[in-house]
């Protein structure tokens, strides 16, 4: 599972295309959008390579048991994360358009301020489609010829639902789109080893949240109990919002 020297370097020529192409842009005046998916492009790959290793009837609803446990961890970069901080430098706009949800979708929230990354909408699949996702953002801004889009998700399927949608508004000349390399930091073996860590961390109370050493990605928070985690968590969000209260206020 862990990518190849080739396969990194691979994406970071994409990457570093990427930039030239914002560059050029940039400097003949044009507005940029740029729409990206999270996992394994603004983010890292490990829920995706976490996917892979949990497998089983119970697959999903156990991605949903990590993702909350996980809840207070912060996500880790992904190789596209240069491309939405230089998008957020330049006031392009910035549309996150993702598979995540419930406890996981926080997680990309707090990622973005982290990372100072102002996105109009973080769009989750859930009612509607990745691609119903794509043709609200794409009909905003449509009609605008100095408009371009740059569009980059780890996922051929996604990439060709966009592909279709942008030839069916025939703006495909405006439209930038890049199969984001998925890129994986560990083996299999590893990932299995990380999953193993955070589900079988227990706590001496229940309000507990523990730290666990899992090689290779070093300390994780985890929040072992479902019902204090989810105490935690409004805590631990009510003095994020107390705090930026009182930023604004200065």
């Amino acid at each position: 599972m862990k990518s190849s020297e080739e396969t990194i370097a691979q994406s970071r020529a994409q990457i570093d295309e990427c930039i030239a192409l914002i560059k050029a842009l940039y400097v003949a005046r044009k507005r940029i959008v740029f729409v990206g998916d999270s996992d394994g492009v603004v983010t890292s790959s490990d829920s995706d390579a976490l996917g892979r290793v949990v497998k089983g009837e119970d697959s999903l609803a156990n991605r949903f048991a990590l993702e909350e446990r996980l809840a207070l961890q912060p996500l880790r970069p992904g190789p596209w994360l240069p491309i939405a901080e230089r998008c957020a430098r330049i006031g392009a706009s910035i549309y996150i358009v993702t598979a995540r949800s419930t406890f996981a979708n926080p997680r990309l929230l707090w990622f973005c301020l982290e990372h100072d990354i102002p996105a109009e909408w973080i769009l989750g699949v859930g009612h509607q489609s990745k691609r119903g996702s794509y043709e609200i953002i794409l009909r905003e801004y449509a009609n605008d010829p100095d408009c371009h889009f740059i569009y980059a998700d780890d996922s051929l399927r996604h990439m060709e639902d966009f592909q279709k949608l942008i030839a069916e508004l025939g703006i495909e000349d405006r439209c930038h789109v890049f199969h984001a390399i998925p890129i994986f930091d560990h083996t299999e073996e590893e990932y299995r080893a990380y999953y193993d860590a955070v589900m079988n961390a227990t706590a001496s109370s229940m309000l507990d949240a523990v730290s666990v050493n899992v090689p290779g990605f070093g300390e994780l928070l985890v929040v072992p109990d479902r019902r204090a985690g989810l105490k935690r968590i409004q805590e631990e969000y009510r003095k994020s919002l107390l705090a930026a209260a009182a930023l604004l206020a200065e």
